[in-house]
């Protein structure tokens, strides 16, 4: 388990996005056209279908440098099926910064771009606090590598390094590689599924147990945009993910590995707010619930509560 002081009660992994840990970054083009993009995938909590960029044809940023910012509050920080903090006031915002390396649009190569994000998680109950700024839980950095194909294919690299400030649990290192498919274009009518894949390796400590391991990750998002021409269009979710031990990921001592993770279940909304002039870049609002049902090692982290609802909302912006 993340290491973490004795006396708390729960031991709990580190995040990183979201929805399984793939980072979009793909937001300029010089052909002005903002690339439709998968579900929100693991940042650090799971609760998915946190919105996309809309597609704006007024977008003032035309160039190969992009920023995202995302103000997440959410009822429980859940990473990868653990808990981490049930209780509180938790508020969760993000940054990422994109560098369009090589548009590949029309040619036999892929697009390219290369990510920097940072996500942190304060915590009103001061988590396993025991130096440094209390309410801080966790802050993580990482950097990605993304390459984006002409048939809607998206591979991704990314390296999480997971911090925490207030001294909770020691410096955890994942390896992620994820797969994702933007389907937006075969179904058409504003009706998208975004199928992805992550896998992770633990490289230097680890998110749950005692042993290093790897973990699998399928995400999906049914997703339906409706009032599509008009100026507040409503993106409709359906997130789906599925948490799987591929070795030592959920293992508890004593009592070993769980292949089941967890699955969850959620509904997720979010609507453009047009009123914020383009010139200031694109804002969004949004907010969903997810349910999880959890394997037993994670059901008895999260005190024996399995079926359990994790809302969550907040506001996006995109440049």
């Amino acid at each position: 388990m993340r290491r973490r002081e004795r006396w708390i009660p729960l031991a709990g992994a580190v995040a990183a996005l979201a929805l399984s840990a793939l980072i979009d970054v793909r937001q300029a083009r010089a052909d002005d056209e903002t690339e439709p993009a998968p579900p929100a995938t693991e940042t650090g909590n799971d609760v998915l279908g946190t919105p996309q960029p809309q597609e704006d044809d007024g977008k003032v940023n035309k160039g190969r440098v992009s920023l995202s910012m995302v103000s997440d509050f959410t009822t429980a920080y859940m990473f990868r099926g653990i808990l981490q903090e049930r209780n509180g006031f938790i508020w969760q915002p993000s940054a990422e910064v994109g560098f369009s390396l090589f548009d590949g649009t029309g040619s036999a190569f892929p697009s390219i771009d290369l990510g920097l994000g940072v996500w942190n998680s304060f915590q009103s109950n001061k988590t396993g606090a025991v130096s440094g700024p209390s309410n801080l839980y966790e802050t993580d950095i990482y950097p990605s590598l993304t390459m984006g194909f002409e048939n809607g294919l998206e591979f991704s690299m990314t390296y999480y390094v997971y911090t925490s400030p207030n001294g909770a649990f020691d410096t955890i290192q994942n390896f992620d590689m994820g797969l994702a498919y933007d389907d937006s274009e075969l179904w058409g009518g504003g009706f998208s599924t975004g199928p992805s894949i992550t896998v992770s390796f633990e490289t230097d400590g680890t998110n749950f147990g005692d042993k290093q391991g790897s973990w699998l990750g399928l995400n999906a998002a049914p997703t339906y945009v409706a009032f599509a021409e008009e100026k507040y269009p409503l993106t409709l979710s359906l997130p789906l993910a599925l948490g799987l031990s591929l070795s030592d990921y959920y293992e508890v001592p004593g009592q070993g590995d769980d292949t089941f993770g967890f699955f969850s279940v959620g509904f997720s909304t979010s609507v453009p707010l047009a009123f914020i002039p383009a010139d200031y870049g694109a804002w969004s609002a949004y907010a969903g619930v997810n349910v999880y049902v959890l394997g037993d090692n994670l059901e008895a982290a999260n005190l024996g509560d399995s079926p359990f609802a994790v809302g969550t909302g907040g506001i996006r912006f995109d440049y």
